[in-house]
């Protein structure tokens, strides 16, 4: 069985779930993966609660956390190669210990430190996060975190904006809500805010690469264009000179005049530049590139005679 490649989403996740985070960071980190990624199931018999995520690594870090924090009994199954984890018992402290139900307190009890509302903004990258995948030939990026509470990406825009002076964009597509940044460099700042370090410098990387291929590109397409420019040029310049050759007006035009017009038919793909070079290394004849301009002007002007 052919195995899938590892996404660079993935790359970031792994190495924030393999991070160490202290008692409080813990907390906003599990506060905020289950404000987007809880499931509540009430029935006589019992009651539990039920996260899940494609990546069975974020689940053990998830259930890792909760029997470090609380005394809870957990059970894990995966589904239709998803893995789900249901805990049991405990609620009422959790919910009160993670502010599942106040962001006033939130702001005040939970993410009052700095290193707080980063790991509640990693949370939000394990629970909904991805970014463009750095192996597509494209130069644009992009990274997203999605959800269907509205006001839980709100919430976490206000921080990244407010604290961390990041552009992100919120907006609504179907069923989910969408916060995402396209800057190169916040997204920089972003993966070096969820401390992301290895991530960040294989970023940095690529995007340095990127931009060289593209500045090389950008050269190369302006080299083919000059290029087809000055053939399209030089073969209406062809055209001309054989017009005029014959007319009276060509034949009392000077020495200099007369063997730039065989130069242009002899190479006829050069530049003026180029031109220039060979007067001068092949007849001796010093001449300004002006003035061959002035030859090509006077080109247009006979043929023009001619019409």
């Amino acid at each position: 069985m052919k195995r899938s490649k590892t996404t660079f989403s993935q790359e970031i996740k792994k190495e924030i779930v393999s991070l160490t985070f202290n008692t409080h960071c813990m907390k906003a980190l599990l506060s905020s993966f289950l404000t987007n990624k809880l499931i509540f199931f009430l029935s006589k018999t019992k009651s539990c609660w039920q996260v899940s995520s494609p990546f069975k690594y974020i689940i053990d870090f998830i259930e890792k956390i909760f029997h470090e924090l609380y005394d809870v009994q957990t059970r894990r199954f995966v589904r239709n190669k998803t893995s789900y984890l249901e805990i049991y018992g405990n609620y009422n402290q959790i919910k009160s210990d993670l502010c599942l139900y106040s962001q006033s307190e939130l702001n005040t009890k939970l993410l009052n430190l700095h290193c707080c509302k980063r790991a509640y903004v990693a949370g939000a990258f394990l629970s909904g996060g991805s970014i463009s995948d750095l192996s597509q030939k494209k130069y644009w990026y992009h990274l997203e975190m999605r959800s269907e509470n509205y006001k839980y990406l709100l919430f976490i825009q206000s921080i990244l904006v407010k604290n961390f002076n990041l552009y992100v964009v919120l907006y609504r597509r179907n069923l989910q809500y969408i916060l995402y940044i396209k800057k190169a460099s916040q997204i920089s700042d972003f993966l070096k805010l969820v401390n992301a370090t290895e991530c960040l410098l294989k970023f940095e990387d690529l995007k340095i690469s990127r931009d060289f291929n593209m500045q090389i590109t950008r050269l190369n397409n302006l080299d083919i264009s000059n290029i087809k420019k000055t053939t399209i040029s030089s073969q209406k310049q062809i055209a001309k000179i054989n017009k005029i050759k014959k007319t009276p007006s060509y034949k009392r035009q000077n020495h200099n005049f007369k063997l730039y017009c065989q130069l242009r038919l002899e190479h006829p793909g050069a530049s003026l530049q180029e031109i220039k070079k060979i007067l001068a290394k092949k007849y001796k004849i010093n001449i300004a590139r002006t003035s061959l301009q002035h030859y090509v002007n006077k080109i247009n002007k006979i043929y023009k005679e001619t019409q």
